[in-house]
């Protein structure tokens, strides 16, 4: 069983898409279905930022400007 979430798409969206596909349900579903796991696989695979606010204060060499900026020093 599929689960079939009901999702309002921007009314261009749905024109545009409807345009493309000729008014083609299916299609448009299919599209709309790879577009999102596209988009989902990207996101999965980005690595998460490991800078935390100690490296990043600690990565301005001390004395300079951005150390001071940083809050750091100055």
């Amino acid at each position: 069983m599929e689960n079939e979430p009901n999702v309002k798409l921007d009314p261009k969206i749905f024109s545009a898409l409807n345009k493309k596909f000729n008014g083609d349900r299916e299609k448009i579903k299919n599209f709309v279905n790879d577009s999102v796991q596209e988009k989902l696989n990207e996101t999965l695979n980005d690595p998460p930022s490991t800078e935390g606010l100690e490296d990043f204060l600690k990565s301005g060499p001390q004395g300079s400007r951005a150390y001071g900026v940083k809050g750091q020093g100055w």
